[in-house]
């Protein structure tokens, strides 16, 4: 008899920019998280099993973490670490550039 109830599948990110993954939200058929540790926010696109990560590119995110879809069709954040509320457009080519 086989004891297993399921499988966990676990998704790597081949570049190395996932430190600390906190929070976890669905947009779009995509998983969206925090990485907290070094300021980023990342997605995993499920079909494919690719993990990116985005900074921003004016380096104001320090410690992204309250992840949450908003209405609007942005992931909205807190920046723990600079006093700020953060959002990201989902559907952009390079969403690091909607930060």
């Amino acid at each position: 008899m086989d004891a297993s109830v399921g499988r966990i599948d676990v998704f790597r990110d081949r570049t190395g920019t996932v430190d600390a993954p906190s929070g976890i939200i669905v947009v779009g058929g995509e998983v969206w998280f925090t990485s907290i540790a070094n300021s980023r926010i990342g997605r995993v696109q499920v079909e494919s099993g690719s993990v990116e990560t985005f900074a921003d590119p004016a380096d104001r995110v320090r410690l992204p973490a309250n992840i949450f879809p908003g209405s609007d069709g942005r992931v909205w954040f807190t920046c723990l670490g600079s006093d700020r509320l953060g959002s990201v457009d989902p559907s952009a080519p390079d969403p690091a550039l909607t930060i």
